[in-house]
């Protein structure tokens, strides 16, 4: 995963450098937001990378008091196991992700935004759906609003389309 975030970093820094830069006085051109998101996505992604091969750290306290005494007395290994990796919500979480993208067009923005709140809320673990639809809601048409009607950046009304 951190490869991947690595290569869409480096992606989007490559990207911004091809945008042409705006003439006049303007001190933010067009590439300014391109090559910040680019910049720390490279950034994360190479940390990760880094992690990875490093392997779990903890500090030195921590692991003397975490081993017992006699290791074969309390029944435990010296090395830790590694967790198994949860690959069924992974595969779930890009599975909504991607029915998000699609579906939002011809649905709309709020909608689809509450649907999938509470899709990915559930996925996660969530067992009160009532709650998720409900921020959902309310994070959807937020964001609607604010971007929507205050700002002036379209997104999809949908089928439903706000009498405000």
């Amino acid at each position: 995963m951190a490869i991947f975030i690595l290569a869409v970093g480096l992606t989007v820094l490559i990207g911004a450098f091809l945008i042409p830069e705006g003439g006049g006085y303007q001190a933010v051109g067009p590439r300014s937001f391109p090559m910040l998101v680019g910049a720390s996505g490279t950034l994360i992604g190479a940390i990760g990378v880094v992690q990875t091969f490093l392997g779990p750290r903890r500090p030195a306290a921590q692991a003397k008091s975490a081993q017992p005494e006699d290791p074969a007395a309390a029944g435990e290994t010296e090395l830790d196991a590694p967790a198994p990796a949860r690959w069924r919500p992974t595969v779930m979480l890009l599975a909504a992700l991607i029915a998000y993208a699609l579906l939002m067009p011809p649905v709309g923005y709020w909608q689809t935004t509450t649907v999938f709140y509470a899709g990915v809320a559930r996925i996660q673990g969530s067992r009160k759906p009532l709650r998720d639809v409900l921020i959902g809601l309310v994070m959807g048409l937020v964001t609607y609003f604010v971007f929507d009607r205050l700002f002036g950046i379209d997104l999809p009304p949908g089928y439903l389309r706000l009498a405000i």
